[in-house]
């Protein structure tokens, strides 16, 4: 009813949260079995940017500046003084928890001092800001934020207010067996997915053969794919997008940079590994902002970890209505049925009933 918090620190990746509750500040669970790994005195890691001139490179490669992330452990982190204002210690005699890093044991990300003291009151802003992104947005909504602690006592804290969407939770999620996953009419199924609910009146698809795919040609093809959008949006027809690499990337090396006004109509967006290049799924740009706004499912599909997978060969099969360069326009006889749980993160796209094999007229 009022929220919660998934909390990390430094540039974490989301593999090791702190879920926290702003009205319950006690209330407060630790996820993905990290008791067993403390007990097993191998924390993990903090992944931060390394500070020092000679050892952090900056790569300028099209329109993009990449930074250097290197993973560090706990030990760097507490050497670096991060860890005094949000870490606790974990004793494996006691199976306890004590706030403070002073004692020896596994240090464990808790945020003890913010959550329990007056050093920063996180609490009190999240349930302001969800307060009132409830009442703007006429729904509960989800923000992201960032908190930058400062080191120096004569200078404040400082909190950025990323961005903020609604949570559309009255979309009913279908029950996805695993087993659906590996069915035979499945030619699409992914274990990471966003969104919720049943799909059956998509026929067109959009998308960008694997053999088509030219990194150096990534603006041309978000080109392409923006005018067949633009015809599908002009005569109100929803369809299905795929292709290799990240949909709206800012760096056009790593996929296909288009801008929202360029895939408006999709309704489901897929994105899939290259040979020498895993798709990490993004959730923090406007560009996804909008997806998950406008209730456009989002499947990321990585089929080198063998949890995914996407039937090429079929959609090479099917009759096109058009062809560029880089990309397919297909129009089935029969709509496919999408099923996407946002509870289990699974999606699976299956085969229409019956597909014509004939040529389409476009019609």
């Amino acid at each position: 009813e009022h929220g919660r918090t998934l909390e990390v620190e430094g540039l974490g990746r989301l593999e090791h949260l702190l879920l926290q509750h702003p009205y319950h500040l006690a209330a407060v669970v630790l996820l993905l079995g990290l008791a067993d790994r403390l007990a097993s005195d191998t924390p993990g890691g903090d992944f931060l940017l390394e500070g020092a001139a000679d050892r952090l490179l900056d790569r300028l490669r099209g329109d993009a500046v990449f930074l250097v992330v290197l993973e560090l452990d706990l030990a760097a982190a507490e050497r670096h003084g991060t860890l005094d204002a949000v870490a606790s210690v974990y004793s494996t005699e006691n199976q306890a928890i004590y706030d403070g890093i002073y004692r020896p044991g596994a240090r464990l990300v808790s945020f003890a001092h913010i959550l329990k003291s007056d050093l920063f009151p996180l609490a009190e802003v999240l349930k302001l800001l969800l307060e009132l992104g409830r009442r703007t947005m006429s729904s509960p909504v989800e923000i992201e934020f960032a908190v930058v602690l400062a080191t120096d006592p004569s200078r404040p804290h400082k909190y950025g207010f990323l961005q903020i969407r609604p949570l559309l939770a009255d979309y009913e999620a279908p029950d996805i067996a695993p087993e659906l996953l590996d069915a035979p009419d499945a030619i699409c199924a992914t274990s990471v997915a966003l969104g919720n609910g049943r799909m059956d009146t998509i026929r067109d698809v959009v998308y960008v053969p694997p053999e088509c795919f030219d990194r150096g040609q990534t603006m041309a093809i978000a080109a392409e794919v923006g005018a067949l959008n633009e015809q599908l949006q002009a005569s109100e027809t929803p369809y299905l997008l795929l292709g290799p690499g990240r949909w709206g990337s800012a760096d056009r090396w790593l996929g296909i940079p288009v801008r929202w006004d360029q895939i408006s109509a999709a309704r489901v967006v897929v994105e899939t590994d290259l040979e020498d290049f895993k798709v990490t799924p993004s959730q923090g740009s406007h560009f996804f902002q909008n997806l998950t706004s406008f209730q456009v499912g989002y499947l990321t599909v990585n089929q080198a970890e063998g949890k995914s997978r996407l039937d090429w060969d079929w959609f090479a099969a099917q009759p096109a209505v058009s062809e560029t360069e880089y990309v397919r326009h297909l129009r089935l006889k029969a709509p496919l049925t999408v099923l996407i749980d946002g509870r289990s993160s699974r999606a699976v796209i299956l085969k229409p009933n019956h597909v014509d094999t004939s040529p389409s007229t476009g019609e």
